[in-house]
């Protein structure tokens, strides 16, 4: 992928990228997109790196909703490949987007524009977890931050730990509050017969599922990714 971005041409610019790779660099910023679901997701302002787990769970929504009309939210939306993914393939939704980082808004701008994605489709809203959001869904898409600051599971690749934005790894000591925040409001922000698809981290189940006891949420089955590991949750209103 390197060489097709100088045409396989050896310039000093390439090996200048090869050296960055060699010292940890992850190949997506230095190439600057990634591919996820069909959609080139340019990576130019440093989001979160989309992941093949989110990918994964990306797909199964958008089989869900197929063409029927659906307003969708995708909070914490980084460079926007959820919402992104699911305008591409769900031909009359409306999406919304929502990140509390300045980058990352202008990333998804950038995006939105590069995928040719209709602006009468997109609301792009800048906001802490619910905030700034006023509107309910008939699907809330959320990949929020997770990591927890301590124990076995604050260990991340170095690459990411290093070059990541760091608002979208860590989340407390146990890696949820962000999550807690946002259980507690996303109910509010759902229509009738609306979903949310929300993504987290290994070993974080049993906490989630106290924590939508605590919040009043009665219909949620958990998923495992494509590895066998429980990672999201469909929650209903």
């Amino acid at each position: 992928m390197l060489r097709d971005k100088y045409a396989g041409l050896e310039t000093p610019a390439f090996l200048a990228d090869v050296k960055k790779i060699e010292q940890g660099e992850p190949l997506d910023y230095v190439i600057g997109w990634r591919d996820f679901l069909g959609c080139r997701i340019d990576l130019s302002e440093r989001p979160l790196i989309p992941r093949a787990e989110t990918e994964f769970w990306t797909e199964l929504v958008i089989k869900k909703i197929g063409q029927q009309p659906a307003k969708v939210l995708d909070i914490f939306a980084g460079s926007g490949c959820v919402g992104l993914a699911v305008l591409k393939h769900c031909l009359q939704v409306e999406v919304t987007f929502a990140d509390s980082e300045e980058s990352c808004l202008r990333q998804i701008r950038k995006n939105r524009v590069k995928l040719r994605h209709a602006a009468s489709l997109v609301k792009i809203i800048k906001s802490d977890v619910f905030s700034n959001i006023k509107n309910k869904f008939d699907f809330i898409l959320a990949n929020p931050p997770y990591v927890p600051t301590v124990g076995r599971g604050s260990r991340v690749q170095t690459s990411a730990s290093k070059y990541e934005p760091a608002t979208a790894l860590w989340s407390g000591a146990d890696g949820l509050d962000i999550i807690r925040r946002f259980l507690t409001d996303a109910k509010n922000h759902l229509t009738p017969t609306g979903e949310i698809w929300l993504e987290f981290s290994v070993g974080q189940k049993t906490k989630i599922e106290k924590l939508l006891r605590e919040n009043g949420y009665k219909q949620c089955q958990f998923h495992r990714d494509q590895f066998g590991r429980f990672r999201f949750v469909v929650i209903g209103a």
